[in-house]
């Protein structure tokens, strides 16, 4: 028996290749909420050309390759890209008032580290996972390497992923200085 060829509308073929598409759309699996986007150190990176961006716009020394790339929508407040816990110790160590023997001006910047004080020059020099055993604790975690005035700086964040809000929280820095300081530990001292 000869098979017979029927002829395909052009409306047909349209059909039969939308239906085909939305059967494949609708049996791919579905992006959790509880699930990044990305890595936390791609949020890291992101949020560091932000605040730096934004360092460069609140000196006036913001140029067009300097803000080229940077998201806006990181380059806030530090205090909006905490967890909540954090932001509670944040606040609280805001309303508390700085002891009379504190030098005029912070000489420890809670994005950046020590010794980024005003009109420095800062560069971001890397952004990467933190080694195995790093991670073993925390699984979370990135190591920024900052250039404040030509001196190497490794801060080592960790994250926290919120899928309420879904994006990443910080939900510490150690400054790296030898002293082993962390976010936490100087907003709980000022608390």
């Amino acid at each position: 028996m000869a098979a017979t060829h029927i002829p395909m509308t052009r409306r047909q073929l349209l059909q039969a290749l939308a239906a085909l598409t939305l059967s494949h759309v609708s049996a791919a699996p579905r992006a959790r909420a509880d699930v990044p986007p990305a890595p936390f150190i791609f949020w890291v990176e992101r949020f560091y050309r932000a605040q730096l961006a934004a360092r460069l716009m609140r000196e006036g020394r913001a140029t067009a390759a300097n803000q080229q790339g940077a998201d806006p929508s990181l380059s806030g407040s530090l205090r909006v890209h905490l967890t909540p816990e954090m932001q509670t110790l944040f606040d609280a160590a805001r309303e508390k008032p700085l002891p009379t023997d504190t030098p005029d001006g912070p000489i420890l910047d809670y994005v950046l580290g020590w010794g980024a004080l005003p009109n420095r020059e800062i560069k971001l020099i890397s952004v990467q996972p933190a080694s195995w055993w790093q991670s073993l604790a925390t699984r979370d975690l990135a190591l920024v390497t900052l250039s404040i005035n030509g001196n190497e700086r490794v801060l080592t964040l960790t994250g926290e992923y919120s899928a309420e809000t879904f994006t990443w929280k910080i939900a510490d820095i150690d400054y790296g200085d030898g002293a082993g300081e962390t976010l936490r530990e100087r907003l709980g001292a000022a608390g």
